[in-house]
């Protein structure tokens, strides 16, 4: 599977940050694209992608995306692996880093 484009992090810091399926699965949806996502459009994705979640249900779909808005997306910002414009909701990896899809399976 292809390179995960995120920031030169601690082992810590990547461990954590990739500890859950939702935060690794916005990362590869995030993965390859050319220009911004729009927070509706990653949610989406990620709810589709998710196992054991009913993305028809939009109280479901409520709550993916406020985890990404509020939790995932502003500590995946703060550590410099994507730009998040909370205000536009539009959200782009940065191009010039990286981590290997190999953490998927740590515990």
């Amino acid at each position: 599977m292809e390179m995960l484009r995120t920031a030169e992090l601690s082992a810590r810091e990547r461990n954590r940050l990739l500890s859950t399926d939702r935060c690794r699965i916005a990362l590869e949806v995030l993965t390859g694209q050319s220009k911004p996502l729009k927070l509706e459009t990653l949610t989406m994705e990620v709810a589709t992608r998710e196992e054991g979640i009913d993305a028809t249900n939009e109280d479901v779909i409520e709550r993916v995306a406020v985890s990404l808005r509020y939790d995932y997306l502003p500590r995946m910002a703060e550590l410099g692996i994507l730009d998040y414009d909370s205000e536009a909701n539009l959200i782009q990896t940065q191009s010039r880093h990286e981590v290997r899809q190999s953490n998927r399976g740590r515990h």
